[in-house]
């Protein structure tokens, strides 16, 4: 995934976190944050979190989604 292998570089480079910004994903409705999205950044967010730094999911407009997002983050 080209997002992972950047979050690898940014890391190499120093970042002390990864920032996951979802300016559009209040927008989407709740099945496709369920489906499709989801299952992406979770592969990406564990892919950072393996790298050994936080990450910091955020996205625009989301206070119904919140528990959605939060799922992402969850290695259980």
């Amino acid at each position: 995934m080209v997002l992972t292998e950047y979050c690898r570089l940014q890391v190499a480079a120093g970042a002390d976190v990864i920032q996951d910004l979802r300016q559009l994903v209040g927008s989407l409705g709740l099945a496709t944050i369920a489906t499709t999205l989801s299952r992406l950044r979770q592969r990406l967010i564990h892919s950072v979190q393996q790298m050994g730094v936080p990450v910091i999911y955020f996205g625009v407009e989301t206070a119904g989604l919140l528990t959605q997002m939060a799922a992402t983050g969850r290695t259980s």
